[in-house]
């Protein structure tokens, strides 16, 4: 959990963690604006990495760690789940010049040739910035491109499943 007060709803935390078996960290970060940007995503990053180092020790299933966070940090948890995404995904070469733009297609400088496409995605997808932008680049390129967002809300049953079983 990413909050920037824990005591605000302990009460429920703490059903809910009796409730479910759980096994909660709370990541405490620097505020802004003494600590402006990146102090935050860096701290919570930060804090991310020391409990996957110590899953172990802390009897914490490593495919069944979830990250949310409230008020502030609810952004604070999505910026991070994006890194630890994009750490995943591309490893050692994230960030660089490296990157295969078949790894990252919004790299590409040029899409002229590619076949058209259909583009669908909702838009609470993590990635949905980028699927636009690509969208956006295909036509700058002259290219055929369909674009479809649709607004659905979260539905979090198959991750109840998944953690709770």
């Amino acid at each position: 959990m990413i909050m920037g007060d824990c005591f605000c709803i302990l009460s429920s935390l703490l059903n809910f963690i009796c409730e479910h078996n759980t096994i909660y960290t709370i990541i405490v970060y620097h505020l802004a604006p003494k600590h402006p940007y990146p102090a935050l995503i860096e701290d919570c990053y930060a804090g991310l990495v020391w409990v996957h180092k110590h899953t172990e020790e802390l009897r914490i299933n490593l495919t069944c760690i979830m990250i949310n966070g409230l008020l502030a940090g609810a952004g604070l948890a999505d910026r991070n789940a994006n890194i630890a995404g994009w750490n995943v995904y591309l490893g050692d070469c994230k960030g660089s010049d490296d990157v295969s733009i078949y790894a990252a297609p919004i790299r590409a400088t040029n899409l002229t040739g590619l076949p058209p496409a259909y583009i669908d995605i909702r838009s609470t997808e993590i990635f949905r910035n980028e699927d636009v932008q690509y969208a956006q680049n295909m036509w700058s390129d002259g290219m055929q491109s369909q674009l479809s967002i649709m607004a659905r809300k979260v539905r979090l049953d198959w991750l109840r499943r998944i953690l709770f079983i």
